[in-house]
């Protein structure tokens, strides 16, 4: 896949931030990319996408084929997040930083600081899952930049990697709903 043309790759936390295989890609070809992008106006947005691998095995994918599913403005060059992947319940989901805006880390009305989980429809559209717990797409939130996540094989849970501000780091089992503390919190100490 070679989207060049539209990935934002300067210096600092831009460019291609993750990749995911739809469940059915065998059948379907689907799989999204999560990258930062650049509008002609310079504005600078994190976007989640659908690309298919029509090529019947020869491993390469229609960059004319994108559908954007989520895309959202990003007010600096950092916090990017960036790690996406589909759930043992075929959710997809996202981790998306606070985009150096601190304080949006704890309003789960803002999808700055969280870890997102979406159901992706056939036609490329996404749906909040009735079961998320605030009626958007937050799964949990008070996060600085979770940047990698993994769902454990044997148990289900998610876990993330999220950067401290200078002290600590942390890995976090995610749970639906959970604060994470930041802005408040960095680790286990106050930090706000």
């Amino acid at each position: 896949l070679d989207i060049t043309s539209r990935v934002d790759s300067q210096p600092g936390e831009a460019g291609l931030l993750g990749v995911a295989f739809d469940p059915a890609f065998r059948s379907n070809g689907y799989f999204y990319v999560d990258y930062v992008h650049v509008t002609s106006s310079g504005a600078r947005k994190v976007r989640i996408s659908r690309f298919r691998d029509t090529s019947r095995g020869a491993n390469v994918a229609d960059a004319n084929s994108e559908k954007v599913v989520l895309e959202l403005d990003h007010p600096n060059g950092d916090h990017f997040g960036g790690w996406i992947g589909f759930g043992p319940d075929g959710m997809l989901y996202i981790s998306h930083g606070d985009g150096g805006n601190e304080p949006l880390a704890q309003d789960t009305s803002s999808l700055f600081g969280k870890i997102l989980r979406i159901q992706v429809n056939a036609d490329g559209n996404y749906t909040v899952p009735a079961d998320n717990p605030f009626g958007n797409a937050v799964w949990a939130y008070g996060f600085r930049n979770p940047w990698r996540m993994s769902f454990d094989t044997e148990t289900g849970q998610l876990w993330a990697g999220d950067v401290g501000q200078e002290n600590i780091e942390e890995v976090d089992v995610v749970v639906s709903g959970g604060n994470y503390g930041w802005n408040r919190l960095e680790g286990t100490e106050c930090y706000a």
